[in-house]
């Protein structure tokens, strides 16, 4: 079962919630999570502080804020999913991807893309970060998803075609084509 909260719960009524209901995995994400870094990590601290057998953690981040360390030493997964039209630094990206590597986070990358050039250019990205430094980021755990508000769902066989033969995952953003009554 989820546990929603209406107001701004407390450390203690987090940590009980994800207890009550046996959660083994916990996602953090919801408008850019990184920005409340210091609270994330005392919501993670206080897990381990307390509990041996603490539930998996999922940070998804857009990736303009970085982590820190600390934070990432916590975290199972680093799901980075950026817009590059609103991220052009991609070697702040990278260097991102190899530091949650050092802190031995799974990273996962979800590129969205709005054009052929951004398409090229999320390629060109996930061949670098693919071979970088010592550890391999996992061509498994790439996904490129076309822009929903550019493609809706429509985007074009080319494109899924050169996602499909980058080696990449082509990724589609469901969530955004469900309707609720």
């Amino acid at each position: 079962s989820t546990a929603f909260f209406r107001l701004r719960p407390t450390i203690e009524q987090l940590r009980s919630s994800v207890y009550e209901h046996d959660a083994r995995h916990l996602v953090i994400t919801g408008g850019e999570p990184v920005l409340q870094q210091e609270g994330i990590l005392m919501l993670l601290q206080s897990f381990w502080s307390k509990y041996s057998n603490c539930p998996k953690v999922t940070l998804e981040t857009n990736g303009i804020v970085q982590a820190s360390r600390e934070l990432l030493s916590h975290v199972h997964l680093l799901s980075v999913s950026p817009k590059l039209h609103e991220k052009t630094d991609t070697s702040a990206l990278l260097e991102y991807i190899c530091a949650a590597h050092e802190n031995d986070a799974k990273v996962q990358i979800k590129l969205v893309v709005s054009n052929a050039t951004e398409l090229d250019a999320a390629i060109l990205l996930l061949d670098k970060a693919t071979v970088r430094g010592s550890r391999v980021l996992d061509k498994e755990h790439c996904f490129i998803h076309p822009e929903w508000g550019t493609y809706g769902t429509r985007f074009s066989d080319e494109m899924m075609e050169e996602i499909i033969g980058s080696g990449y995952r082509l990724g589609y953003q469901q969530h955004k084509t469900w309707k609720l009554l």
